[in-house]
Formats: structure tokens, sequence, C-alpha cells
């Protein structure tokens, strides 16, 4: 694979073939450096993306990032090592460092509200220091901002130049929830406000699911098509109801999915130019 920026909002993943292209974790809410970060499963959804040599993707909040000396949302929830007067550094550096193994499949990791919230507070942006390093690790991967566009496109040659068949993603960390709607109603408002995208992906609200949002398309030759955008909803890796007391539990009270998504990739094939790459997503849990 190769990644590259397409623009200041747009981040591309290329793949040249037009079979066997390789599938996209689709993860967000990793709150790694939290002792509620489920790291075991993180770890066997990681090592699935590298044995299928999948394309990583992290919509916002990989940190948590709280325990920070003028941090108000403080709460003893880092881990014990990360309890230093070079608090940020530690958890940056180890972060690297946990995640080399990983470091060739990750494209992006894009900012969440945990990272602003620091950067705002700290004047340091813990996720251009943290892509930073896995740059230094033979990684490609790019700080994506809190929304944007992330194309996944098989390129091949056809008479003599490149022909893409782009996926248009449009990911943001996230906004309405609820919590008998969990968010579903993002929807019907992310349908109006990106109409154009095939993928809209989302995670802050720590819900997980996904819903299609079926529009009428007018194809090349001006026929009818029906066409499904999907909506996912990604899930976190904080497990903040393992016992009954805590925020989560006084806050929200519903406990929350643990997982992510894997994306699979395949070519619709009409004639060379007219192909279409779908996706097929698959819930990681």
């Amino acid at each position: 694979m190769k990644v590259s920026r397409l623009s200041d909002m747009a981040i591309a993943v290329d793949y040249y073939t037009t079979k066997n292209l390789k599938p996209l974790m689709v993860i967000s809410d990793v709150h790694w450096d939290s002792k509620d970060c489920d790291r075991k499963l993180l770890k066997k959804h990681l090592n699935t993306a590298v044995e299928q040599d999948a394309a990583i993707i992290i919509i916002g909040d990989f940190f948590d990032l709280m325990e920070g000396r003028n941090d108000m949302r403080r709460s003893n929830t880092a881990r014990a090592e990360h309890y230093a007067p070079n608090y940020l550094q530690k958890v940056v550096m180890d972060a690297a460092e946990w995640l080399q193994p990983y470091a060739k499949n990750i494209a992006m990791i894009s900012n969440g509200n945990h990272e602003t919230s620091v950067a705002k507070h700290t004047q340091v942006q813990t996720l251009t220091w943290l892509c930073y390093e896995l740059r230094k690790q033979g990684s490609q991967v790019i700080e994506g901002d809190y929304q944007g566009f992330f194309v996944v496109r098989a390129v091949y040659e056809y008479e003599g130049k490149n022909t893409y068949f782009p996926y248009k993603i449009f990911y943001h960390h996230g906004l309405w929830g609820g919590i008998i709607s969990k968010g579903t109603q993002s929807v019907m408002r992310f349908g109006a406000v990106v109409p154009d995208a095939d993928m809209i992906v989302t995670g802050h609200t720590h819900d997980q699911w996904m819903m299609l949002h079926t529009r009428y398309k007018l194809n090349k030759v001006y026929d009818v098509t029906l066409e499904d955008q999907i909506h996912l909803k990604l899930g976190t890796y904080k497990n903040e109801f393992k016992t009954g007391n805590g925020f989560a539990v006084e806050k929200i009270g519903l406990p929350k999915p643990v997982g992510g998504w894997m994306v699979e990739f395949y070519i619709e094939r009409n004639d060379v130019k007219n192909n279409v790459l779908r996706a097929k997503p698959t819930m990681l849990k």
C-alpha cells in the first residue's frame, strides 16, 4: 500500500491492483493509556490486521491523557507506569514502542477530543509526536484532523495511464449520541452534510452499529440506480463497566460495546471504465 495526502482534508491509501485488495481496519476511542483499555483485545485485533496486511486507521481518542497536573478530568485512571513528572512524554514514547509491531500497517491516526483538549491546554500535539515516532519505525502514518476524507483507491495502468477506482470514506471523530437512539439519528444528518461519501465513520460515543442510507443516483448513461451509503459507528476499547463503580457507571449507566470494524473491498465489474469499488464491513469483537 501507498499512503499519501491528497489535500488538506483528504488522505489516500493506494493499492496497485484491481483484485485482492487488502482490508481496512477502522477503530476509534482506544484510550490506550487508560487502565480501562482492553489491550488484550486491541492486540488481538491489531495482530489480525498485520496477518491480513490490512491498513489501520484510528478515528480519534487513541490517547486518554486525562491525568495531567492541571487537568480537571483527573480521576486516577492512568496506568501506574505513566504517573511521572514527564507524564505526556512517558505516554507518547511508551505508545510508540507498543505500536512498533503494527507501525507499517498504520495509515492514519486522527484527532479526537482527548487529543485536542491536551493540545489546547499544554500546547503539545501528542499525535504529531506519536506519528513522528512511528514514521521513524518505517510507518507511512499521516496525522488526520478531527474530520476529513480517507480514500481507498484501486490503481492500475490502462492505456498507458493510471486508472483510479476510489472508495470515499468521510470520517468525523463524533457528534450526536443518545442513550436510546445510540446516535443513529446522525445517519440522516451526516448523509445530508456529506452526500457523496461512500461510507461515513464516526466514534466518540462508544456505541457500535452499522446502518445503510440508500439514495437515488444517476449513472453515466443516466439510468437511475440505488446506492447504499454505509454508516459505521466504531465502538471503543475502553471498558469502564468491569465494576459497579466509576464515572461511566454513574453518568452513562449503560455498558458500551468493545471493538471496531474490518472493511473488505471488492471490484464490481462492468467494463474497464465503469468498474466500481465496493465495501463489506465486518464487526470486530
